[in-house]
């Protein structure tokens, strides 16, 4: 029931016309977020790393 809400209100606003957009808006910001965490965790990753073998 939340996510049928959520859905209708975003529906109902000015930016997205359907519920596919709303959908697709969603996936969109689940995969630049997927994206960024594994950027940091590549990063912490090579920083643990640098500074395992003194080179940091």
């Amino acid at each position: 029931m939340h996510w049928e809400v959520f859905i209708n209100n975003e529906v109902s606003g000015d930016r997205l016309c359907s519920v596919s957009e709303v959908v697709r808006d969603a996936l969109l910001a689940m995969e630049e977020r997927k994206n960024k965490l594994e950027g940091l965790r590549y990063h912490l990753a090579e920083g643990a790393t640098r500074l395992a073998r003194g080179t940091l």
